[in-house]
């Protein structure tokens, strides 16, 4: 007897991962992650500022709707974001905040008190 194909490969299930787990593996705060790293556009598939070294571009996480409120994501998709950004460099989409200029202090002034006048 000939086995059938799906008893000769392994099935793989996909595992999905709450918000709170992958920002632990994920190592960016929430602000960043939910505006450049959670697909909501699909418009713009892709991280912006972020590309790998060969020039691909980082595919953004999608949602997976777990009830009213709560979400999950792929671990799988969560491994290869990680693995992507690990093999990453970014441009300049995001410049970097330059440092403010040290000027030169200028003496604090005094503040006097008018004084009460007792009559």
């Amino acid at each position: 007897m000939a086995q059938t194909q799906t008893q000769t490969q392994p099935q793989t299930q996909k595992r999905i991962e709450r918000k709170k787990s992958v920002m632990a593996r994920v190592p960016v705060g929430l602000s960043f992650f939910d505006e450049n790293l959670v697909l909501r556009n699909p418009d713009q598939p892709n991280v912006p500022g972020i590309v790998r070294t060969d020039g691909s571009p980082v595919p953004r996480l999608k949602l997976v709707p777990l009830g009213a409120c709560a979400v999950g994501f792929y671990s799988d998709d969560v491994d290869a974001l990680i693995e992507a950004l690990r093999d990453s460099k970014r441009i300049d989409a995001w410049p970097r905040r330059k440092a403010k200029a040290k000027t030169t202090e200028q003496p604090k002034r005094q503040v006097t008190r008018a004084k009460s006048v007792r009559r």
